[in-house]
């Protein structure tokens, strides 16, 4: 269900050299413990160091006085702040399980020479928020688990080393999640750092929306509808509807909604700003400016434009899922064992077989043939053909998540409704900001002058709006609804013959439009409802944006909205109110002579 992967879209634009952060140690850990590797002391040691305790393993201190860990860094290190003090308890422990269960062949589960693997998990029993080392640990891994054993774990039970617990009344979200991070970073210095952010997840917001109830064109549509064979799939979460009963879980906070890391205990969770300056704050202050190369929401309906903009210059790439997900969250055995081997689900040898063939035109091209290979005008073009490992896991974890809710896979065996309505996305934040965004705000400007000239346009504009499937929370998958928009304008043209002049510089900006998608959408994996006839563009693209689905739901909803970045963050030469202006015009037209 994969989209081609956009190999020269992807290369071409992306312009990142590794960077050593300033505050980094002076040796790698794999010169710094060269007397222990050899000795294989480097690797936690069960059952020697273990000291088994009613909360679980505190035996650290020996495994860190041995190896100094905050004295050296390592490839990666992987920060996973679990919020399951709610119904999601159980299913923290079946990701910590994934974490730290054996390899027969290996070490590839947990922290590994290359990479460091570290959790603030918070469950629903008393003790606090553990923060543990994941290391793999003598537990077997069983393809045979069943729900309702998982249900029955401990927090306690993880054979992994617990390195401290942090009381749960210390501080708001905001604060223990600033306090992880900064935590995390000082004590396992690496080159790269990935980011998961996992629990229950709204988006920017997910308000049921009120939808409209009539079609002012149903000639129109009934075949593009047809066509697309948009039906209601089988079960829930319906990626067509919006249900109402698996936001429920969530809610009970005073009435607000959006955000994620939701603790019942507390009632509190991030909102998306809050994440947005804890992750922006944590890079200018302990990453010298440099951002995350990885952040990733394990949870409901984050992978929204509003989000993933608001994020902008806190991560490299963003991963996550448009869509409600199942319980068991992403596949942690896969995902690490691809990072700790480096394989990234076969992307590295796909990505680097076409950088070196690009390198290779670079090389013949005229301006490094006049210049010279070593001048600095052919340097820079080979810089943009940078492929690196942030870039390599971006591009592996929605293949690993479907590969895993598929036939066979360890969360198709527990759930195997999962691969109906999954969706994944990795998203490039410098292409979202430096191209998908300003495209989206020339498109929203060219509507606006179309809609000014013809306001009757705007109940066709709120009529395709209306007929895009949406995701829980109302939320609109955003290449499904440009592809429904160039179709109006392609009937309205075999209907009624040439565009206007403005319809036309509309038309144009599809295209336009369509390579930003593939620029910005690195790579998506869909479930099985998603499935069309024609593939070249009606096609979810796992990223979605807010469009109301009438003009109550804009009336309800634009304040919250307009508090986004996405919606009044400055780009140069782009407006950022033309977003804003364009609902508001398609939801209040102005009427003619008015």
């Amino acid at each position: 269900m994969k989209r081609t992967v956009q190999f020269l879209a992807i290369v071409l634009s992306l312009c990142f050299t590794l960077a050593s952060h300033a505050r980094l140690p002076a040796q790698s850990c794999r010169k710094a413990w060269a007397s222990l590797i050899s000795k294989n002391l480097h690797k936690y040691q069960f059952p020697a160091d273990e000291v088994r305790t009613a909360r679980g393993n505190e035996g650290y201190a020996t495994w860190l006085k041995r190896t100094r860990r905050a004295d050296c860094y390592k490839d990666w290190t992987v920060l996973v702040y679990m919020a399951a003090d709610n119904d999601l308890s159980p299913y923290a422990l079946a990701d910590l399980y994934e974490m730290e269960a054996a390899f027969a062949g290996g070490t590839f589960a947990g922290s590994t020479l290359k990479t460091d693997l570290v959790v603030e998990v918070d469950t629903a029993d008393t003790e606090g928020a553990r923060r543990l080392h994941l290391f793999q640990s003598p537990r077997p891994y069983r393809t045979d688990l069943s729900l309702t054993e998982i249900r029955t774990w401990q927090a306690s039970e993880v054979r992994s080393p617990m390195v401290a617990v942090v009381p749960e009344d210390q501080g708001s979200p905001t604060e223990r999640f600033r306090a992880f991070l900064e935590w995390g970073i000082k004590n396992y210095p690496a080159q790269h750092y990935a980011v998961v952010v996992w629990g229950h997840g709204q988006g920017w917001t997910a308000v049921e929306p009120k939808l409209v109830e009539t079609s002012v064109n149903p000639d129109l549509w009934a075949p593009i509808l047809k066509e697309l064979e948009l039906t209601e799939p089988k079960g829930s979460p319906s990626p067509v509807t919006s249900p109402v009963a698996e936001l429920e879980a969530v809610r009970g906070f005073n009435g607000k909604y959006g955000g994620l890391a939701f603790d019942d205990s507390s009632g509190t969770y991030l909102d998306i700003p809050s994440l947005r300056r804890v992750l922006k704050d944590t890079v200018d202050k302990n990453l010298d400016g440099q951002p995350f190369d990885v952040y990733v929401s394990d949870a409901c309906l984050m992978q929204q434009l509003e989000v993933a903009f608001e994020l902008e210059g806190t991560a490299r790439f963003v991963v996550g899922s448009a869509q409600i997900q199942n319980f068991f969250g992403l596949p942690y055995r896969r995902i690490m064992y691809e990072l700790n081997r480096g394989s990234f689900a076969g992307f590295r040898s796909q990505l680097y077989g076409k950088s070196r063939e690009l390198e290779r035109q670079v090389k013949s091209s005229l301006k490094c043939q006049k210049h010279g290979l070593k001048s600095l005008e052919c340097q820079r073009e080979l810089e943009t053909l940078a492929v690196d490992e942030g870039l390599l896991l971006s591009y592996a974890i929605p293949e690993l998540v479907r590969a895993s809710v598929s036939t066979g896979g360890m969360q198709w065996r527990l759930d195997p409704k999962a691969k109906e309505t999954l969706t994944m996305a990795a998203i490039s934040i410098s292409e979202l900001h430096n191209y998908l965004v300003p495209e989206l705000r020339a498109f929203a400007r060219e509507l606006l002058e179309l809609l000014a000239e013809r306001p009757e346009r705007a109940r066709e504009s709120q009529f395709v709006i209306g007929k895009t499937p949406s995701f829980a929370g109302g939320m609109k998958d955003l290449g499904l609804w440009l592809h429904l928009m160039q179709r109006m304008f392609q009937m309205e043209q075999m209907r009624g013959g040439e565009l206007s002049y403005r319809a036309q510089n509309i038309w144009r900006r599809f295209d336009e439009l369509d390579r930003a998608l593939n620029y910005t959408v690195l790579n998506r994996t869909m479930g099985d409802n998603y499935t069309f006839k024609d593939r070249s563009r009606a096609s979810f693209v796992g990223a979605s944006v807010w469009l109301p689905a009438s003009t109550e739901d804009f009336e309800s909803r634009r304040e919250d909205f307009q508090k986004s970045r996405f919606f009044s963050s400055e780009i140069p030469g782009t407006e950022a109110s033309a977003w804003g202006k364009m609902l508001q015009l398609i939801y209040h037209p102005v009427s003619p002579g008015r």
